[in-house]
């Protein structure tokens, strides 16, 4: 039994848990989900459920008198059982004593209840009190399997999540004279009906199917639930350590076969005990499942996966266990030993296992850790300063709290030893939608300012031309209705004035409207009345248009969309002459000096007829020469005067006054070399001299000479 100090903090403990962990509540406790809790199934079954409930109205009410009774003609010999049942049903029912009193009716040689006369262990105003306490704190456990809060989705995780967490809050005790369903739930202590019935009323809240289980050899109860399909057996009671170690629970007796029953209990008391149940218990799937080996609390980190967190005491490990598959990986080594005196230690790895906030909290004889599995990072959370080891902690809310004690086989004390950040969790109640074109996103937002977005599926309401997009979050269905954008053309072209000859691009496009856009393009010039169709409607958005003539042109784009609504839109697009080209030519660019460049002007496109101007100049000075002003004369001769790099600039002007000019360059080199020589006379006598007076001009000078002669 524990000491005083002990049940005082079992107190104030559950003190803390009366509040949730969790600030959002969403699964709150309410009146007993009867129908998934079966007690004396055949009694139950040949009176109906009906009988059950006006008993259960009667005593929900405190009624002095229960008179609905009568018109199910419940004979005497089996009311005991009925009434029984109705009490296992409904836990909360605690302020009824099992003593009552009855009037009945006599017919056909058979004797009714005609009445019952329920006797109560408070007042109606204290039961009422105490009945909103035992809710409250059942909301404590909800909030711990709540798939808004927890990470557990499935029956198997919220099944040995509540009989984890109710063998670690409550410890056995059937000493005190006066214990119930009450001061086991709010004081933490009481005998195997209590554990076995709180549990069933808790999976009955989550619509898990449960049996309770009596056995008069044994003067013991425990639980059968329904899992997949199938029944197992379940003692929380048997799964709470002796001596009550808290930080501690086993899970032999979690999910067992009938057979295997049989055997814990025959090793346990050497009989071989009787039960009655309705359900049979074939099943062996768990019967040797890993987490036998746990003695710590499974935890469930991750929601979309099947796998639990325990300290697997054997090999002193945190493991990751799949519970679909009875496998586990180890994924931390808890490195410590705890001393048993006289030079020896224990085999075991004495370690709790708690989650806050995404992470483990586990514990060594000295200190008290953090895990976070997702980046294998550790952290020191409290060094133990005590005389004594730590041989379990438990975590309430922020409030860490560390388990002191000399060995694994006492209760130890419980002390408040940290206090862990706090928490935001998010609360996303704001709903907002998110539209793109015929697509929608439904969001939604926390206080925060966090958001989740949820895609929609959108359908389309053609008579009211709108979209309707529909998305789920957390059980709730949002909807919201978007009328369907009007049809707008959005068409562009590559360039609003051009030159004939060129083309324009037509980029068709629109927006709003409903499906697939078809394409309709035409074109005039501005003058006209007729339109020329280049396209009619088709889902090609790119056409090319080449107008004739030099004039103002329209072209018109036409979108549809499959409800055949069009929008249209009118390009103005200014079609001038041909770009002025300069195509004149020279007849050299590279002369002897003193000869004649002939520059040869002409032009193409612009609006004619042409003009002409001819500059030239030294290609290092600034200032042109002008060889010859605008004029009709295309043929103009340029000299130039030194052996140098000269540039000669032709210009062409139209008759818009449109210029184009074209720059040569011409590479002035030596003149030519001409031989001036002459003789003294062109006849002579025979005998006679005849002089040669050699001389040259052009070329480069100095000049040479050589002199020949021959008969002719």
């Amino acid at each position: 039994m524990k000491s005083r100090f002990q049940r005082i903090l079992a107190s104030a403990l559950a003190v803390l848990t009366m509040s949730s962990l969790l600030p959002l509540q969403t699964l709150a406790a309410e009146r007993s989900q009867a129908e998934y809790i079966e007690k004396d199934m055949y009694v139950v079954a040949k009176y109906g459920d009906a009988a059950v409930e006006a008993i259960a109205d009667g005593l929900f009410n405190h009624s002095s008198v229960i008179t609905t009774i009568r018109r199910y003609n419940v004979l005497v010999s089996d009311f005991g059982s009925l009434y029984s049942a109705v009490l296992a049903k409904y836990p909360e029912l605690f302020y009824v004593d099992r003593a009552w009193g009855y009037s009945t009716f006599t017919s056909n040689d058979s004797t009714y209840i005609y009445r019952i006369v329920p006797q109560y262990n408070m007042d109606a105003e204290e039961a009422a009190e105490k009945m909103d306490a035992f809710y409250r704190e059942a909301d404590f456990y909800l909030d711990q399997v709540d798939e808004e809060l927890s990470a557990c989705r499935d029956d198997f995780s919220k099944a040995v999540t509540l009989h984890d967490e109710i063998a670690l809050d409550a410890y056995y005790d059937d000493v005190n004279y006066y214990n119930s369903n009450y001061t086991f739930m709010i004081d933490k202590y009481g005998v195997c009906e209590n554990y076995t019935r709180i549990y069933a009323y808790l999976l009955g809240q989550l619509g898990i199917y449960s049996e309770i289980i009596d056995c008069d050899d044994l003067k013991h109860e425990w639980l059968k639930i329904k899992l997949n399909d199938t029944y197992y057996n379940v003692d929380v009671t048997w799964d709470d350590p002796p001596q009550d170690r808290p930080g501690q629970v086993l899970h032999n007796n979690f999910l067992t076969s009938d057979d295997k029953r049989w055997q814990i209990i025959y090793s346990s008391y050497g009989v071989d005990a009787y039960y009655d149940s309705y359900y049979p218990s074939d099943d062996t799937t768990y019967d040797q499942a890993l987490y036998t080996n746990y003695y710590s609390k499974m935890c469930k980190l991750d929601a979309d996966t099947t796998t639990m967190y325990a300290v697997n005491r054997g090999t002193k490990q945190i493991v990751s266990y799949n519970y679909v598959t009875d496998t586990e990986t180890p994924v931390y080594n808890i490195n410590a030993t705890w001393y048993a005196g006289g030079g020896y230690y224990y085999g075991g790895a004495y370690s709790s296992l708690e989650m806050y906030n995404g992470k483990l909290y586990y514990n060594t004889p000295g200190a008290i850790y953090s895990f976070d599995p997702k980046t294998n990072e550790t952290e020191l959370v409290y060094t133990n300063t005590e005389n004594t080891s730590l041989y379990g902690l438990r975590i309430r809310e922020r409030n860490l709290y560390g388990i002191f004690a000399n060995s694994p086989d006492v209760t130890g004390q419980t002390v408040l030893v940290a206090e862990l950040p706090e928490i935001h969790y998010h609360n996303y109640s704001d709903a907002s939608w998110l539209w793109n074109g015929d697509t929608a996103e439904l969001v939604m937002t926390c206080e925060c300012g966090d958001t989740v977005n949820i895609p929609a599926t959108v359908t389309l309401d053609i008579n009211e031309a709108s979209y309707i997009a529909t998305a789920e979050y957390n059980g709730t269905t949002y909807t919201d209705t978007k009328p369907i954008d009007a049809l707008e053309n959005v068409s562009e072209l590559s360039a609003s004035t051009i030159n004939l000859g060129d083309t324009v691009t037509v980029y068709a496009d629109a927006q709003g409207g409903l499906g697939t856009y078809e394409y309709a393009v035409q074109y005039k010039k501005a003058t006209d009345t007729k339109w020329t169709t280049v396209q009619n409607y088709s889902t090609n958005d790119t056409v090319t248009i080449r107008p004739a003539k030099t004039a103002p042109y329209e072209i018109r784009v036409t979108a549809k969309d499959e409800l055949e609504n069009t929008a249209e839109k009118v390009f103005a697009v200014t079609v001038n002459p041909p770009l002025l080209v300069n195509t004149s030519e020279v007849d050299k660019t590279t002369v002897p000096l003193g000869q004649n460049v002939t520059v040869t002007a002409s032009a193409t496109g612009g609006t004619a007829p042409y003009t002409y101007a001819v500059y030239y100049k030294k290609a290092n000075d600034t200032k042109w020469t002008t060889a010859q002003a605008y004029g009709t004369n295309n043929t103009v001769t340029v000299t130039p005067l030194k052996k140098t790099t000269y540039q000669i600039c032709v210009k062409v002007k139209d008759k818009k006054g449109n210029v184009a000019e074209q720059v040569f360059e011409i590479a002035v080199t030596d003149a030519l070399l001409t031989n001036t020589s002459t003789l003294s006379a062109d006849t002579v006598t025979l005998g006679q001299a005849v002089t040669v007076n050699a001389s040259a001009t052009g070329g480069k000078a100095p000049y040479k000479y050589a002199v020949q002669y021959k008969r002719s």
